[in-house]
């Protein structure tokens, strides 16, 4: 029997020993800052214990190949591809372009076949055509029709996962809009028997940046964070049209204290599938 820790599976709980291993690795993992983005010491233990329960290799999958989102777990498509070959089942692409793509599988126990079609029209039916959708939309109809072939044919391979991208974790939303900062103001009248003290609200706006600006900002909040002008308007421009608010607006929400930091795992998302789609050009 294999002791390779990636290799251990069935869901059962782990021993203390094992436990232990796992916390120190996803440590040291996180500690060497480039596994910084996965979010830190509990959100790597959680993908160990899920790669181990799987039987994924625990470093492709802290390297990127699943993720928790929102309570859920996505997988790169690269993977689950891997997981579902590894397993012994066939996968074919039977036709693939911006507009639509179509993938067949097979079992190999039952023998078990079924054809999977995902286009750009399913995605806007279902509210999704924004961000990668309009910047990478091969890739997009190819992650769908994976997942859902995936999901409804290879279940016991894939879990309850779904692929990369599928579970929205975006810092805003479509409905989040700029709101003023207020401020309260006293006036304080001469006392007497009949007046009191008129509380105003008087509106600040906050100093407005432009995008080289906010690619410093950006850049001062994550040492390591691959980000210039260019990337940053590109990224800007991508969010603006997929949720349909001003750019300015866009950045003023970014530089919030509370939001910053989901906005920075945004964006290296963003950036992540932009060289995705590269390399698959660069490929193809």
């Amino acid at each position: 029997m294999s002791k390779e820790l990636v290799l251990q599976s069935g869901g059962n709980i782990p021993s203390a020993q094992e436990m232990e291993t796992i916390i120190n690795i996803v440590k040291y993992c996180v500690d060497s800052k480039y596994l910084e983005k996965i979010g830190g010491i509990s959100q790597g233990i959680a993908i160990a214990l899920y790669a181990r329960e799987m039987g994924l290799p625990l470093m492709s999958c802290l390297f990127g190949g699943i993720r928790p989102v929102l309570g859920r777990v996505e997988i790169a498509p690269q993977m689950m591809n891997a997981m579902i070959r590894k397993a012994g089942h066939e996968l074919k692409t039977v036709f693939h372009d911006d507009q639509k793509c179509v993938i067949w599988g097979r079992r190999k126990d039952t023998g078990e076949e079924k054809e999977v079609t995902f286009t750009i029209e399913d995605a806007k039916r279902a509210a999704i055509y924004k961000g990668a959708w309009l910047a990478y939309p091969k890739n997009m109809t190819y992650k769908s029709a994976l997942s859902n072939l995936a999901r409804w044919l290879f279940p016991d391979v894939i879990g309850m996962a779904g692929v990369e991208g599928e579970f929205q974790d975006d810092a805003f939303s479509p409905q989040q809009k700029p709101e003023a900062t207020l401020r309260q103001k006293q006036k304080i009248e001469p006392i007497s028997d009949q007046k009191t003290i008129e509380v105003a609200a008087i509106e600040e706006k906050p100093k407005e940046m432009n995008v080289a600006e906010f690619a410093a900002f950006m850049a001062s909040k994550k040492a390591d964070l691959e980000i210039n002008e260019e990337l940053a308007q590109q990224f800007l421009n991508s969010q603006s049209t997929s949720r349909q608010v001003p750019i300015p607006a866009i950045i003023q929400q970014a530089t919030k204290p509370d939001l910053v930091n989901r906005f920075i795992n945004t964006y290296q998302t963003w950036l992540d599938a932009k060289k995705d789609s590269e390399i698959l050009v660069a490929q193809s």
